[in-house]
């Protein structure tokens, strides 16, 4: 959303812009399949669904759920028939100057449960080519709408930070703070 007050006579203000969600179907449970890092533990899998957003520029927040030598990974379940998903919405904060980037690859498992799962989709994810300002965004994983009981995300960090960043050669964050389901 980006709005923008104007007046007659008067100078229009600066363009506000803030990202959106609708809150799509809530699941029955979710968990995480891989734990946050320590100082970013967030508040658990069930920060993921509350609602509450996080800050860019302030990621010990504990809506953010921290992630940097290992995937971000969550089970998701819902409750009675199976759900057709037809995309799955991760927000997450990107920093580029705190390290922390878009996911690299996101991956979307799904089954009957979450030990029969197969690979639904795998979408390598575009990087910031420069420093930018910070802010929450939102990354969009369509999905055939084929029905599940059970979902698996998995977001993998940025392994080497590129060339042009001052952290060049070492691994990004990957920062989530909530999941949407639709």
């Amino acid at each position: 959303l980006k709005a923008r007050a104007c007046k007659d006579d008067w100078f229009c203000s600066d363009i506000f812009e803030t990202t959106c969600f609708v809150e799509g179907i809530k699941p029955a449970h979710i968990e995480l399949l891989s734990e946050p890092d320590p100082k970013y533990p967030g508040e658990g899998a069930q920060g993921l669904i509350d609602r509450r957003k996080g800050f860019a520029d302030v990621l010990k927040e504990p809506s953010w759920l921290g992630y940097r030598y290992q995937p971000f990974a969550a089970g998701i379940g819902f409750e009675g028939q199976a759900t057709a998903l037809k995309g799955v919405v991760i927000s997450y904060a990107k920093n580029i100057g705190a390290y922390s980037f878009p996911p690299a690859e996101v991956e979307v498992w799904a089954g009957e449960n979450k030990d029969q799962l197969k690979l639904i989709k795998k979408l390598n994810v575009v990087q910031p080519t420069g420093y930018q300002g910070s802010k929450v965004e939102s990354l969009s994983v369509p999905l055939a709408p084929v029905a599940y009981r059970y979902y698996k995300v998995i977001a993998r960090p940025v392994p080497k930070l590129p060339q042009w960043h001052n952290g060049k050669g070492e691994k990004g964050w990957i920062f989530v703070d909530e999941m949407f389901f639709y």
